[in-house]
């Protein structure tokens, strides 16, 4: 599966309205809420913590930023 710019776009736009904005998460918490795989929603972190969406909270596990 090629994973193209609208793929990641839409799975960002929907973890960023179903995930409960005060939790931490992991990979794995990606994964149910886009119902999609481990690679997809790795490289769905990345792109979100690229783009500042998110930040490092603990060794595997992130929080959404305030905005």
């Amino acid at each position: 599966m090629v994973l193209t710019e609208e793929y990641i776009e839409r799975n960002i736009k929907t973890f960023i309205v179903e995930a409960d904005k005060s939790k931490t998460f992991g990979c794995s918490h990606v994964q149910r809420i886009c119902r999609i795989g481990y690679n997809q929603a790795q490289y769905t972190i990345a792109e979100m913590h690229k783009r500042g969406l998110i930040k490092v909270d603990g060794d595997y596990t992130f929080k959404l930023c305030s905005r």
